[in-house]
């Protein structure tokens, strides 16, 4: 409740702009925020300003769990500035530190970001939040999932922005590409579509859908299949009979990939 009192105040005074400088949304905006969300801004091994990072400068806040081991950047920037400088700042800091949360704020927008090598902080922005514009509520929950201590403690705050992140990439997929992305993970983590779907936070009914629009569900199902290992399919005491009606193979079709599965196994063996 403090959090979203102090949210509230906090709209009002930006709406009538009173925060003159980038030092005036640390102390006023930033640093209370924090204070909130369980962080100890009293205490420079948990809130660390001005953290230096190697070769490259300073940012404006780390967040540490543990002690001195930076979780979250922050760099805060006055009041409607151009925000883009800072987001290729921050990115290169967290990319630099392997630091999976990144946060550009102005104290009215607040921009958060999953580093990743392979992508450009465009493509890595998760969420956008706007203390005016978004409802109270909105900006709670935001702030709570993203950068409670508790949350980054636990590790939920990571694994809510790396789900988060998978979501924003995905969608930017069409189907067919989408589709060579589920056969491609269902390879290389021997996973099925069901724990698929719950690790990119997909309804299963829309992965099957797409998959077998494509025509992949049945090919990505037998890659599975022939991933398992022999003693895998004697422990799980199925029949072919059985593997046939759950992966919708003719009963032949299923038997002989659990005869190639066990010869492969076989040779492994001598």
């Amino acid at each position: 409740m403090k959090l979203k009192e102090n949210i509230d105040a906090i709209r009002d005074r930006l709406k009538n702009r009173i925060y003159p400088n980038e030092q005036s949304i640390r102390q006023c905006i930033v640093e209370p925020i924090l204070n909130d969300l369980g962080w100890s801004t009293r205490d420079p091994q948990s809130v660390y300003p001005e953290y230096p990072v190697k070769d490259i400068g300073e940012v404006d806040y780390a967040l540490c769990y543990p002690a001195s081991e930076p979780r979250v950047f922050i760099e805060v920037k006055k009041h409607r500035s151009d925000l883009k400088p800072a987001e290729k700042q921050v990115f290169g800091y967290a990319s630099r530190r392997s630091v999976s949360i990144a946060v550009v704020t102005d104290g009215e927008r607040w921009r958060f970001f999953h580093p990743a090598e392979e992508r450009t902080e465009k493509d890595c922005k998760v969420r956008e939040l706007n203390l005016i514009i978004h409802n109270i509520s909105v900006s709670d929950d935001c702030f709570e999932k993203y950068l409670s201590y508790e949350a980054i403690k636990t590790g939920s705050a990571h694994k809510a922005m790396k789900q988060d992140a998978e979501k924003q990439h995905i969608a930017k997929y069409s189907q067919t590409e989408l589709c060579q992305i589920i056969a491609q993970r269902c390879w290389d983590e021997h996973r099925s579509i069901k724990y698929l779907a719950v690790d990119l936070n997909i309804p299963i009914d829309k992965v099957r859908r797409i998959t077998k629009t494509a025509g992949y569900l049945k090919e990505v199902e037998k890659l599975i299949m022939t991933t398992r290992s022999a003693d895998q399919l004697t422990h799980w005491k199925r029949k072919p009979s059985y593997i046939a009606k759950l992966m919708k193979l003719q009963e032949a079709e299923a038997a002989q990939l659990i005869k190639k599965v066990r010869d492969n196994h076989c040779k492994q063996l001598t």
